[in-house]
């Protein structure tokens, strides 16, 4: 709009270019000399993609332009534009403590699936449109996520986390239920999750299962205070050493456990490494990992009475 220009700029350029010099042009959408209370002009232009634009001032002289000016340029969103957080890449993480918890908000009614995986994962194969969330925490930490205040019709979500962006490393919860939630929505777990940022994807499935507007809470608590049975061995009885370890890792033992399965899981879930053992007081009982990529994985002891994870990491 012209309206803080003198009124004698009546014959003004209704137009922008897309380059420089000007050979590509955009016309106003629409144009009036309403709006200003001087009787300038101001005009406008629908649905502009993004890019950069050059506006051009003409002196046109006879009075009708020319000489010192104030113009003013608005933007607003266009309607059906995708949210700001449509891609992992434009979210900034938010720092999750041990013992705290957020509450992320969103509406993903216009989000696309662009740039949201890669490589061969679920997320990839099915390409459902997501908004995205992310958190850093900055220790080992047990993290729930729920979608407790969110409309009872997100019967689908992605029960997973995301260690890169686009995804391309899911990590897989240990746990997952729709009875947490009042209204039959999902709550999913991680145990001993390591420090590090993890991204959140809200997919937009639709067929009534989930799309809109959303509220979710993450919380972190203290490694070993999530889903622990009774007779769970307790975090100090055993230990991974070296960790980050190149191949060669054992199970220290300072306090008997007996007999357990050792099972050592990749961050999707997948069993790299199932052994039975007795684990009793001052052994090193040794993990043959020589041969497994390296990355992130959970070590997991389980018993009849419940079951211990560790993170490990691969170099």
């Amino acid at each position: 709009s012209y309206c803080g220009t003198d009124a004698g700029w009546t014959n003004v350029w209704r137009l922008l270019s897309t380059d420089c010099p000007a050979d590509s042009l955009v016309y106003a959408s629409s144009s009036n000399q309403t709006d200003c209370p001087n009787g300038n002009w101001t005009f406008s232009f629908a649905a502009l993609p993004a890019g950069t634009y050059y506006l051009p001032v003409p002196n046109v002289g006879f009075g009708q332009g020319g000489g010192p000016y104030h113009i003013t340029v608005g933007a607003a969103a266009c309607a059906g534009s995708p949210p700001a957080n449509d891609l992992c890449s434009a979210v900034v993480p938010s720092p999750l403590p041990v013992g705290g918890n957020l509450t992320f908000t969103g509406d993903n009614t216009d989000a696309t699936f662009a740039g949201d995986a890669t490589g061969d994962n679920v997320m990839s194969q099915y390409s459902f449109p997501n908004t995205w969330h992310a958190f850093t925490t900055t220790g080992c930490a047990d993290v729930t996520v729920n979608y407790c205040t969110t409309d009872s019709g997100w019967s689908n979500v992605w029960k997973l986390l995301s260690l890169d962006c686009p995804a391309a490393t899911l990590v897989a919860p240990d746990r997952m239920d729709t009875t947490n939630c009042t209204n039959g929505n999902w709550t999913f777990a991680f145990d001993s999750l390591p420090a590090g940022t993890y991204y959140l994807p809200v997919p937009n499935v639709g067929f009534g299962q989930g799309g809109g507007a959303y509220s979710i809470q993450v919380d972190a608590g203290l490694c070993g205070t999530v889903g622990l049975a009774i007779g769970q061995v307790a975090k100090d009885d055993w230990i991974l050493f070296p960790n980050p370890a190149n191949g060669a890792v054992q199970i220290m033992v300072h306090r008997s456990i007996g007999a357990s399965v050792v099972r050592v899981a990749d961050m999707a879930g997948r069993t790299v490494l199932k052994q039975n053992a007795m684990l009793l007081k001052g052994d090193a009982y040794d993990l043959p990992l020589s041969t497994v990529t390296p990355g992130i994985y959970q070590v997991v002891i389980e018993q009849a009475g419940g079951r211990q994870v560790k993170p490990l990491v691969i170099r």
